[in-house]
Parts: structure tokens; sequence; C-alpha cells
């Protein structure tokens, strides 16, 4: 793996996640902690069905789209996997709106205007689109490819919303505004995509979903942590959501790394072009190097908190500080799930994503009930440790197999 390569890619998924940071920063400003919440909640929950309906296609199309690890038939028939389940992923992406949809009108309907609802439905489905044509590129090693998709969206969505909060006073019209306006700048490239994959590479093979499930299960299970907010928020109340949304907030940037790093290693180490025990290597010193940059940033986010979002979000003081104290680890344990992926191992990274999903959905839930958002995201942080060394453990044995 190039060094140039893949500190290019993790800096462009830096800046996209920072510009959706500072998006989500302008509407929870907008608003009140007890409405951010609910509508922070929705979003997360709209998220993860859509990775749950994914049904694991983008990891396929990733794993297997330009596979090198296998010679004659074995290779064509990746490829063809590969090439049916880029199809299928994309009719999936549109049963991801209908269902967006149908669940904002359920929970936020009464509370929210349809147009955002509709609005935030169809940004899920682009974005899981989107999702399907970066794993391909990725396949390919294509990283700059992703790179300018990505922060083509960001940074898009972050102008419009930043324009439009100087002319309404409303932030919800801002942020759905802007989300609409990345959809229609990056829809090119994607409609062209489209066509080519459902035209020039249709496949005879049906979609392998029996050996897609190992990578859907954890994939969903790793998603699952959007599901803390809507818990939070049932069992603690809207505004505990709010709190919690914006401490957990704080971990994206870092957990986007992570993911950039997993996706980084999984083809090259399914494709022998990196040596797990340099990829391992690279995953401990970035976070023992985020881990030492977290714990600085923790006596001053109170300060930061008031400065970015008001006072009305100080209460999640002491929430932000557990949630920064947990982000290295919780970060980078997907980092290692796709070294392991790469090895050969998606059943076992599936089995303790699950495992652990569970056991952290349930934390939070119970920790929510007891001491609000800062029980629960010390809870969750505490689970997702052992996760990455429980990980890390199995790493260390696949590498020497």
């Amino acid at each position: 793996m190039k060094l140039g390569s893949a500190f290019g890619f993790g800096a462009s998924r830096v800046l996209a996640s920072m510009s959706q940071a500072l998006s989500l920063i302008i509407l929870a400003r907008g608003m009140q902690p007890d409405r951010y919440g609910m509508v922070s909640a929705y979003i997360a929950s709209a998220m993860f069905i859509a990775v749950a309906l994914d049904l694991g296609t983008s990891s396929v199309v990733l794993r297997y789209g330009n596979s090198q690890t296998s010679e004659g038939d074995s290779d064509f028939l990746h490829r063809q996997w590969s090439a049916s389940a880029l199809t299928t992923g994309l009719g999936l992406s549109g049963v991801s709106i209908a269902t967006a949809f149908t669940l904002g009108a359920l929970f936020v309907g009464g509370v929210e205007p349809w147009w955002s609802i509709a609005t935030i439905a169809i940004w899920v489905g682009f974005e899981r689109v989107s999702d399907l044509m970066n794993a391909y590129h990725l396949g390919a090693l294509n990283e700059m490819a992703v790179s300018r998709n990505l922060v083509s969206r960001r940074i898009s969505a972050l102008f419009l919303q930043t324009l439009l909060l100087f002319l309404v006073e409303d932030s919800l019209i801002a942020f759905c505004g802007g989300l609409a306006f990345s959809i229609v700048v990056n829809l090119p490239p994607l409609l062209v995509f489209m066509r080519n994959s459902t035209r020039s590479r249709r496949s005879a093979f049906a979609y392998p979903f029996k050996e897609s499930m190992h990578f859907w299960i954890a994939a969903t299970s790793s998603q699952s942590r959007e599901l803390e907010v809507p818990a939070v928020s049932h069992f603690s109340g809207a505004t505990s959501a709010g709190v919690y949304s914006v401490a957990v907030r704080l971990q994206r940037p870092l957990l986007v790394v992570g993911v950039a790093l997993a996706q980084l290693l999984l083809p090259r180490i399914a494709g022998h072009h990196t040596h797990p025990i340099r990829g391992l290597r690279a995953i401990l010193i970035a976070t023992f190097i985020s881990l030492l940059a977290s714990t600085a940033a923790i006596p001053w986010i109170g300060d930061i908190l008031v400065f970015v979002l008001g006072s009305q979000y100080l209460p999640a003081t002491d929430t932000a500080r557990i949630a920064l104290l947990f982000s290295a680890p919780i970060a980078f344990s997907p980092s290692i799930g796709g070294l392991l992926q790469g090895l050969g191992r998606a059943n076992v990274v599936a089995r303790v994503g699950m495992s652990y999903a569970v056991i952290s959905i349930v934390c939070t839930c119970l920790a929510s009930i007891a001491g609000g958002a800062a029980l629960a995201a010390a809870a969750v942080g505490l689970v997702f440790t052992i996760k990455y060394v429980h990980l890390l453990v199995l790493a260390l044995a696949s590498s020497h197999d």
C-alpha cells in the first residue's frame, strides 16, 4: 500500500467527515436539543435500514469486483458475483428510499414537514448508490475517484446549506436544501455508472447471497450504532437523544478514518498486495496517535461545545468527554475487521460483530434507563473497547497462519 495514496484517501475522508459534521452542527445550532434529537434519531434509523437492505452487495463488489486472488474459472466467477451484486444493490437502493420515507412518516410525520422526510429518504438512497460506485472503484484500487466523489458530495451539501442559512431562518430547510443540491450536483456520474452497470455488466449468475451473508452481517452489526440515538430517545427522552447525538458525532471523524483504512486494506490483503502484519502495524499506530489526540481534547470539550453549538448544549459536556475517551478503539475496530475479511475470515468478523452489536444495544437501553446519555456513552465505549481487543487477538492469530 503506497503511503501517499493511503494518506490522500484518508485525508479526503476526514475532509468529507468534517464537512458533514459542520453541516450537522449548523442544523443542531438552529434547534433545541429535543427537536434535534428527534431529527437525528430519524436520520440514524434511516441510515441503519439502508445498510441492512444493502444485503452485503457493497462488500461483495469491494471484495470480488476485481479479484486477483485466483485464476481461471474461479476468478471469472468472482467477477460475475460482483456484477450480479452490483445490479442487485442498485435495486435495493430504491427499496431503502421507500422504507426510509415510510419510517419518517410513521415516527416524525406529525412533527416535521413531509418535504424534509422525503428529502432525507431520497438522500439515504443516493448515499447507498454512491457507496456501491465507490466500492467498485476501491476494488479496482482507484482511491482518487472515491475521494473526488465523497468530497464533492459533502462540500456541495455544506455550500448550499450555508448559503440558504443567510436567506431562511429555519435550519432544517437549509439542511434539506443542501442534501438536495448534493444529489443534483453528483447525479450525472451516478447515472452513467448505473447505466453501465445494468447494461454492460449483466451477470448470468445469481446474486450469491450465501457468499455475501457474512459481509452483510458484519456491515449491519457495525451500522447498528445508528440505533443508539433512537434507543436513548425512547428510554431517556428526546433531549437526552440530542445530547447523546452531539457527543457521538465527535467520534465520527476518527470513525471515518478507521472505515477508510478498512476499505484500503480489504482488497490489498485479499489480493496479496499488502502483508497482514504491515496492515496491523498501521492500525495500531493510527489507534495510538488517535488516542493521544482525543485525550488531549477532553479538557476543552465544554468550551468547544458552547462556542460551536451554543449554551443550550452545555449539558452534553460529560457525555462528549466520555465519547472522546473511547473514540480510538471504536474508530479502528472496523479496520481490523476489514483486514480479517481480506484474509478470508468474513464469517469470524460477522459473528463477532453481531455479538457485540447486540450487547451494545442492550447496554445502551439499560444505561439510558439507569443514568441517561452519559452512562450510555460509557457502556458503549467499554463494549467496543473489548471488541477491539478481541478482533486484534484474532487478527494476530490469523496473520501467522
